[in-house]
């Protein structure tokens, strides 16, 4: 589930919000909606959040995994979160 400021996403020239999963963004479409809507937001600004209560952080790690990066350093005793060199950069 994706919640969506849409004040900011219109803003931001988004036209089309998914209304049903057969409806869903791709990814690439959910990577361009989040890039317009952050350069929509100003300087320092950033288009996602994450809900880290009620199991907001496993839904998170989800994503981190998916695009093969790490949240805990190699010997997890340290967060550094990480991106593969294949994903998309984050900002």
């Amino acid at each position: 589930m994706v919640l969506v400021n849409t004040a900011a996403v219109e803003a931001a020239g988004v036209t089309r919000l998914p209304g049903s999963l057969d409806d869903a963004w791709t990814w690439e479409e959910f990577l361009e909606v989040s890039r317009r809507v952050a350069d929509g937001a100003g300087p320092g600004r950033t288009a996602l959040a994450v809900n880290w209560q009620q199991a907001g952080a496993y839904r998170w790690l989800n994503w981190v995994d998916q695009a093969d990066g790490r949240l805990l350093s190699e010997g997890w005793t340290t967060p550094r979160p990480t991106r593969s060199p294949s994903s998309p950069p984050w900002g």
